[in-house]
């Protein structure tokens, strides 16, 4: 994904390459079979037919919404093709998409097909426009059909579209695979977490990095714990976390040369799978080589060009220096695509130390604040100090009323503060299990267990002579507060404390109207 930054858009020039990918294909009845299927993918997504692109090869062809595609079957070879497909934005209209295409038999084994995919941001147009970029795409899905279609291998291992499940009897062949020395793609290993699903969609993660990278799924904390047995804790991945194995893995590599997630730094990364889909697409971009079909095509032309006799030998020595010029900025390019890379991981570095210091501020913040409840001294608290003390503490779903500051500040000469404020966080604990699904037993037993009373119910609430005393405006609705509880009996009305509640069943919350004297009945 490309996103931020401004650019200035002008020229036909490459902004930035996004995405490679390359697939050495075995067991293809033969190259063709490839080039079909690139061909019906590349002409759904410009609203095209298959025979239009088979008729135009070797002329451009334009589509009306403005989709240009270029395609070159090799002279000497059927089966080596080449495709170069351009399309506006949808959003920019100085800003083009380019997707190139090749298949051909691979330098490396006749046997096998090379189909490689290059994917390119580039502007267009004279127009020179200042604009924010913030543009993403997604893992194109050719590479998931051939790899569906046709076995590719990586290591002896299936390339797939989707990722592997791992239990802990599986981790020895993992752990073979993480070592290999002929591994070529890196692995990500997702494990699961405390709760039953996992803090990534390894789903997702496999359709956005197919050909990129394996992606194994370790089924059961027994899993992890076997990995851990097979590499070493400081090289394992477990409780939830996600780690990404790179290729020429060695027991002795030093650990965060393979980067961990924990579940903490992934619960606050957002959208690791395009995240990941970024980050290899532009590694790809800077390791994948040309595909030999198009510097074969590019020789070949350049023959037929000399052949023709049309050219003078100063063109022809402008032509050699300009493809040594191209040869040297494709290698610079390549830098500087790892580059980017480098600085994407240590961006990536540091969002994770920074969510790692959040999470430590916080836990010494909680620390803190239980330090300081800690030394409060609940004796020496007068009834105004202990209804705010229990307030700080109350939930999100335990809402009290601008009425309740002053009921309390009426019942200012209750003798038990320290009653008042164990009798609020009794309700902020039922309020709590309610609104989790942990309640048990009714309000009733909760408040029995815990040595109080409790009224679900109150005749002088509705009763015509008594029921304004109980009636509390709630987000503009009149309400009424029938469940209360009774913390003291048979006493003087300054020293008999009662807690009156609305119960929002709909929102699980519990709306306080009133902490202090018994109202009228």
């Amino acid at each position: 994904m490309c996103q931020g930054g401004l650019i200035a858009t002008t020229g036909g020039v490459t902004v930035r390459e996004l995405y490679a990918c390359q697939l050495d294909i075995e067991q293809a009845e033969n190259e063709a079979s490839v080039i079909e299927l690139t061909r019906e993918w590349v002409a759904r997504g410009s609203g095209t037919t298959v025979d239009e692109l088979r008729s135009a090869d070797d002329d451009l062809l334009k589509t009306k919404d403005g989709h240009q595609i270029h395609q070159a079957l090799g002279s000497n070879d059927a089966d080596a093709w080449t495709c170069s497909w351009r399309r506006p934005d949808e959003t920019e209209p100085n800003l083009v998409w380019r997707v190139l295409l090749a298949c051909g038999a691979s330098p490396e084994n006749s046997q096998h097909t090379r189909f490689s995919i290059r994917i390119r941001l580039e502007r267009a147009g004279d127009e020179f426009r200042l604009v924010p970029l913030g543009h993403s795409f997604r893992a194109p899905a050719i590479v998931r059909t051939l790899l569906r279609v046709h076995h590719v291998t990586d290591s002896d291992v299936v390339v797939e579209p989707s990722y592997r499940v791992r239990r802990a009897s599986d981790v020895a062949a993992l752990v073979d695979m993480l070592k290999s020395p002929e591994r070529t793609l890196p692995v990500l290993v997702v494990t699961r977490g405390p709760s039953p699903e996992h803090a990534v969609d390894a789903g997702e993660l496999a359709r956005q990095v197919a050909g990129l990278a394996h992606v194994e799924v370790l089924s059961t904390h027994l899993a992890s714990l076997a990995l851990t047995d097979a590499v070493g804790r400081d090289l394992s991945v477990w409780g939830g976390g996600l780690r990404l194995y790179w290729p020429g893995l060695a027991l002795t590599d030093d650990p965060p040369r393979h980067r961990l997630w924990t579940r903490e730094r992934l619960s606050h990364q957002r959208n690791i799978p395009q995240w990941f889909l970024s980050y290899l697409g532009a590694l790809g971009a800077a390791t994948v080589p040309e595909h030999p079909v198009v510097e074969i095509a590019r020789a070949e032309r350049r023959a037929q060009a000399l052949d023709s006799g049309e050219l003078p030998d100063w063109v022809t020595e402008y032509i050699e220096s300009l493809e040594e010029e191209t040869r040297s900025a494709r290698s610079e390019v390549s830098d500087f695509h790892l580059q980017v890379s480098g600085l994407e991981d240590q961006v990536q570095d540091l969002k994770g130390q920074l969510a790692d210091t959040r999470q430590s501020f916080n836990t010494y913040r909680e620390h803190l604040d239980v330090k300081e409840k800690e030394d409060v001294d609940l004796e020496a608290l007068d009834v105004a100090a202990a209804y705010r003390l229990a307030r700080e503490e109350a939930p999100s779903n335990v809402v009290f009323l601008p009425e309740v500051d002053d009921s309390v500040a009426a019942f200012s000469s209750y003798k038990l503060p320290r009653r008042l404020y164990e009798a609020l966080t009794a309700v902020n604990e039922v309020a709590t299990a309610w609104a989790d699904n942990e309640l048990s037993t009714g309000f009733g037993e909760f408040f029995a267990s815990r040595g109080y009373e409790y009224s679900k119910s109150n005749p002088a609430a509705t009763a015509k002579k008594t029921r304004k005393s109980y009636q509390r405006r709630v987000d503009g609705e009149l309400m009424t507060m029938e469940p209360h509880l009774k913390v003291d009996q048979s006493t003087s009305p300054d020293q008999c404390l009662r807690i009156y509640w609305w119960r929002d069943d709909s929102a699980r919350r519990l709306v306080v109207g009133h902490v202090g004297r018994h109202l009228p009945d």
